[in-house]
């Protein structure tokens, strides 16, 4: 396999974990947007707004690795991206 392939090869690789990074956080959003519509009720019921505080936890904490995760995902990938256009450019420049 060529150096070309194995940079596609990793560039696909790093975009699928891009892709579940991304999955992650829709969910997080939709978790988040379903406890504000709980919390616009607290006022109702003091208990609820209570009993939510673990979920609010593991929603911070996943938010964070997340987005960590996510931004070393993109530095993988950028990474690729660079080597690739560097093959590229020194294959175009041997050809013409």
């Amino acid at each position: 396999m060529n150096e070309v392939n194995r940079l596609a090869l990793n560039l696909d690789d790093s975009f699928a974990s891009l892709l579940v990074n991304i999955e992650t956080l829709e969910q997080v959003r939709f978790e988040m947007a379903r406890l504000r519509q709980q919390y616009d009720l607290c006022e109702v019921d003091r208990k609820l707004c209570l009993s939510n505080r673990s979920i609010i936890r593991l929603l911070d904490d996943l938010l964070y690795y997340t987005v960590v995760d996510l931004s070393d995902n993109y530095e993988v990938a950028s990474s690729i991206v660079a080597k690739l256009l560097e093959k590229t450019r020194g294959e175009g420049e041997n050809e013409g």
